[in-house]
């Protein structure tokens, strides 16, 4: 007679695994996310900045004596 509780090991086991696989790339998912709202933040903020006029690159690169650092 065949062991019935080794198939429902392995079963139990892959499902294991998997879920473990799915947390950890959930974990990434969200790290990545939450990576990309703080790039999106400073990026608003620098935009934010270059239209106002009080970016030091735009004095840099001479914008402000131009008068097209709003335009941007």
């Amino acid at each position: 007679m065949k062991d019935r509780w080794e198939p429902d090991h392995q079963f139990i086991e892959s499902a294991r695994r998997s879920q473990l696989r799915a947390e950890s790339q959930l974990d990434s998912l969200q790290s990545t996310i939450a990576e990309t709202r703080r790039v999106l933040e400073a990026s608003r903020k620098l935009l934010e900045k270059i239209g106002n006029g009080r970016c030091r690159l735009g004095m840099l690169v001479g914008l402000h004596r131009t008068g097209h650092c709003g335009k941007i």
